[in-house]
């Protein structure tokens, strides 16, 4: 479904998630439940795909994977932040792209 926007259609639309200045504490409770969210999500993914067709899912097993490693990445970036007594600007869109 495509949008009229003005005079254009808009096939793609962009929303900000997170926008501002975070203490590492703040950032660390945002993007933690951000991440096991969506690991969750691909872990329920392979479950039910193991329920219905008797075998998981490879691709929501490697996204789930891919996902901790870059999450456990954040928190020590996060850490690394609190030990240094730093603020962090964090900025997240979605990007949704009708095909």
């Amino acid at each position: 479904m495509m949008n009229l926007e003005g005079n254009q259609l808009v096939a793609t639309k962009q929303f900000e998630l997170i926008n501002g200045e975070f203490s590492p504490a703040d950032a660390k409770d945002i993007l933690t439940h951000l991440f096991q969210e969506k690991i969750n999500f691909h872990k329920v993914k392979n479950l039910n795909s193991h329920l219905r067709e008797g075998h998981g899912c490879a691709v929501n097993v490697n996204r789930a994977e891919e996902l901790m490693k870059t999450k456990e990445e954040v928190l020590e970036l996060l850490r690394n932040a609190d030990y240094e007594g730093q603020k962090l600007v964090i900025s997240a869109k979605i990007s949704i792209e009708l095909i």
